[in-house]
């Protein structure tokens, strides 16, 4: 069965079919080309399927220099960027997640990595990173898309924040002491 995802980021709207995993060319309005990546291949798709449909040059470029990654040498990293104010990200975030449960490969792990772009964005990177220290991400990561794209909050204020999280069993206390840490702080700067 395809991989389905909310179109339009309003809850209870009906879910449209999405194809296979991929690399999409597309030819941007501005004349620039891209290329995009599509999750969520179906089960039956082989790895060695897989592979002969991506080559090095054309699909991917090979790095001259290893960059340093955060997995063990014997898995590949797959880094999401994202920021949870961001309507596609929102749209992908399914996907992602199926792809993380259904269909990424054993060699593979995962990483989120929130966007901290501007003084806007830096907020909802601390969420991820507060959310992440006081053990409750899995738990809430879904839900802080579906709260500001599917309800219309925006979640930009520690106020809102706390709210939020007392939902999960976070007291405002736990909430601000992981919000205001030094651990939480430098993630944000690594970001």
């Amino acid at each position: 069965d395809p991989i389905q995802t909310p179109h339009g980021g309003r809850d209870g709207e009906q879910l449209a079919p999405v194809g296979r995993a991929g690399v999409v060319d597309r030819q941007l309005p501005d004349g620039r080309a891209a290329q995009i990546a599509q999750v969520g291949a179906t089960a039956e798709e082989t790895a060695s399927e897989a592979d002969a449909r991506f080559n090095d040059g054309t699909h991917y470029r090979t790095l001259p220099v290893a960059q340093p990654t955060s997995t063990p040498p014997d898995k590949v990293e797959v880094v999401e960027i994202f920021w949870y104010g961001c309507p596609h990200c929102y749209s992908l975030e399914p996907h992602i997640s199926a792809w993380k449960t259904n269909n990424m490969p054993a060699q593979a792990e995962l990483v989120r990595m929130p966007a901290a772009l501007n003084r806007g964005w830096q907020i909802h990177a601390r969420v991820f990173y507060t959310a992440e220290a006081l053990g409750v991400l899995d738990e809430v990561h879904e839900d802080l898309f579906r709260e500001i794209h599917g309800k219309g909050k925006r979640l930009d204020t520690e106020e809102s924040l706390v709210e939020f999280f007392e939902r999960y069993g976070v007291t405002e206390e736990d909430f601000m002491d992981a919000f205001n840490s030094f651990a939480v702080q430098t993630k944000l700067r690594q970001s």
